[in-house]
């Protein structure tokens, strides 16, 4: 689980620029799997870091860790309810959801399947959430 509450910005910043930079190194080797896995990475952390945000303001209290660590699709619909993320990027993150579950849980048949268009892919959603994410917290209560 993310350890970004416990981490400062300067510390958040360098992780997650060495995710990037590591997503970009993966790419360079071909290693397509790997770099997909880490991308992945990124956005689940976003998602699930901007749901503690939302917990934080809707519900006045920290998340509990098994909140935290709920279905992803349904920290998503949670979201996408309270208007916190656009209903397409909800719809987008779920289905990336459903294709990384069928792609890693039978990884040794579609290594063929990860490509750089499909990381490509996977970028453009994690910046998505991470706009995402800094346009709701201006609906945040302080």
């Amino acid at each position: 689980m993310s350890r970004a509450a416990h981490t400062s910005g300067t510390q958040k910043h360098a992780t997650f620029k060495r995710a990037y930079d590591t997503v970009g190194i993966y790419i360079s080797q071909g290693n397509h799997l790997a770099a997909y896995v880490v991308t992945f990475s990124i956005i689940e952390d976003r998602v699930r870091a901007l749901f503690v945000e939302w917990h934080r303001s809707k519900k006045n209290a920290e998340p509990t860790q098994k909140q935290i660590n709920g279905p992803f699709s349904n920290i998503v619909t949670t979201l996408a309810k309270d208007n916190i993320i656009a209903l397409e990027l909800s719809h987008a993150l779920t289905e990336e959801a459903k294709r990384r579950n069928a792609l890693m849980h039978s990884a040794m048949w579609n290594l063929d399947a990860f490509t750089e268009e499909v990381i490509s892919e996977t970028l453009g959603l994690a910046r998505d959430i991470n706009n995402a994410g800094r346009r709701a917290k201006t609906k945040f209560k302080k």
